[in-house]
């Protein structure tokens, strides 16, 4: 085995969450360190881990039914331009969101919104159908639907440009970054030692697993966690470079599609991804979801998705509510959500030496820095801050231990 290279603490994951909480980390100690593979060149041959991350688009918003996930999200989107500015790297764009719903369901929605309205002074706009084509023509929505648009700071972040801006800060704090995965780890008395796929180890006096929905595989916990992990696929439209500037104004969108076949529909403008061209990202939950046991079946989905992965459906739907999108060519990206019981993030210490932060539900990159901050205090044996309740993130095991 190669030698032991000994830190304070150490971060498995470099995904949303571990970086965040190394940058944090780092600002405490220099000697810190994250360990995490990069991304894969091609996906469908990698027999390693993959992260939640490689993507070029996420929505973020705070207006919803839940104060937590909201104040999280108001947090960390105070803290984007601060970021930006440090590490030099641009990740946020200020947007602005609409979410359309059928009329009687908007207003039960807009009911439900009112503590967090209320709590963040978030402002926000009803249209209806009518107007919403008006404000945004490139939408056409049913009649009897309408709408709400949060205005920034709602709109979107770019979750690798994100991470790549935690760790150019983490680094420049002196924290140590290992492009590696991880395949055990092991809790001493005095600390944990962490053994890389190479056979190199790593030592720390604590260790925060932050490896999303691989938290429970390759022997890193000596208990399962209670993580649910949901298949999603992802439409990539792609649209010619005029398209993206004919729709430059576009907002975030979150429709509530009345369909047999797809829910929850959350959409991006275009946006430019690394092989240069620009794809409106759609998203969804489909009839054909499937809930993955074990690292074999994650690890295939992601190379490989599923031949009914329902991109027909998806794209049509998206022309349905975007009739003039002038789309060239699309294609579909399989993805993973990682739920837990509670539905809200474990952040949590497991043990004297090992914490673990994990379970985004499909909300996380919009609030990923608050997220770190909130596991490096732990991590760091800080005070829990008074605005979250600590019982809501607890980890919960897969025989309903807490």
């Amino acid at each position: 085995l190669g030698c032991i290279a000994m830190f304070d603490s150490i971060v498995i994951g470099k995904g949303l969450m571990g970086s965040a909480a190394l940058r944090y980390l780092s600002e405490a100690a220099s000697n810190v360190a994250v360990i995490g593979p990069d991304e894969p060149l091609d996906h469908t041959t990698h027999h390693g881990v993959f992260a939640s991350h490689y993507d070029e688009g996420r929505i973020a918003k705070r207006l919803g039914e839940d104060l937590t996930w909201a104040e999280m999200t108001n947090r960390a989107l105070g803290n984007a331009r601060s970021l930006e500015k440090r590490s030099g790297i641009p990740f946020y764009s200020p947007c602005g969101r609409l979410t359309v719903m059928r009329e009687a369901t908007l207003t039960r929605y807009l009911k439900q919104c009112e503590q967090v309205a209320k709590a963040l002074g978030v402002q926000y706009e009803i249209l209806s159908t009518s107007a919403i084509h008006q404000r945004f023509p490139m939408f056409a929505f049913p009649a009897g639907y309408s709408a709400v648009i949060e205005p920034a700071p709602a709109g979107l972040i770019r979750p690798r440009a994100l991470i790549r801006g935690q760790l150019a800060i983490g680094a420049k704090n002196g924290a140590t970054i290992v492009c590696e995965e991880v395949h055990s780890v092991h809790p001493r008395a005095d600390g944990v030692t962490v053994i890389a796929q190479s056979g190199q180890q790593f030592q720390g006096k604590r260790v925060l697993l932050a490896s999303g929905a691989f938290t429970n595989c390759h022997g890193l916990l000596m208990r399962k966690l209670a993580l649910r992990i949901k298949t999603e696929t992802v439409l990539l439209a792609e649209v010619p470079e005029s398209e993206a500037a004919r729709l430059q104004n576009m907002p975030t969108l979150g429709y509530d599609i009345d369909s047999p076949l797809l829910g929850g529909i959350y959409l991006t403008p275009p946006l430019r991804y690394p092989d240069a061209r620009f794809y409106i990202k759609l998203g969804c939950n489909t009839a054909t979801d499937d809930v993955l046991r074990d690292l074999p079946e994650i690890q295939k989905w992601m190379r490989k998705g599923r031949p009914d992965d329902m991109l027909e459906v998806m794209l049509q739907a998206l022309l349905a509510f975007m009739p003039t999108l002038d789309v060239r060519s699309w294609l579909g990206r399989p993805c993973v959500v990682t739920y837990t019981p509670h539905t809200k993030p474990f952040v949590d210490q497991l043990s004297e030496q090992v914490f673990v932060a994990t379970g985004g539900n499909g909300c996380s990159a919009q609030c990923s820095d608050t997220l770190g901050y909130l596991a490096a205090n732990l991590v760091l044996d800080k005070p829990w801050p008074d605005a979250f309740a600590r019982h809501d993130f607890r980890a919960i095991y897969v025989d309903g231990a807490a």
